[in-house]
């Protein structure tokens, strides 16, 4: 029986991936709830009423439940295909 030796490369790629998608997670997290928290100053500077407000962080925490609905029914390359232009159109 022959054995294979240890790559260090393949070692530590799992926890890159971690690493990586953690971060990710966090943005995304500090997105959607940091809306509510500053809240009150949006409200102020931008003069928008209780209404409008809730319904600003209602979207913000929505739109990504929706969107990961879709890529699970159809395919991530539905959303790469749509989603990737339209953040490259509003940036």
């Amino acid at each position: 029986m022959t054995t294979v030796p240890p790559m260090t490369a393949s070692r530590h790629y799992r926890w890159i991936i971690l690493l990586i998608a953690t971060l990710a997670q966090a943005a995304a997290c500090f997105f959607v709830q940091g809306i509510g928290a500053i809240s009150v100053y949006i409200q102020a500077d931008m003069a928008l009423s209780a209404f409008q407000i809730g319904t600003l962080v209602s979207a913000a925490q929505l739109v990504p439940l929706v969107a990961g609905e879709l890529l699970d029914r159809f395919s991530e390359r539905f959303g790469g295909r749509g989603g990737n232009p339209r953040c490259g159109h509003c940036a």
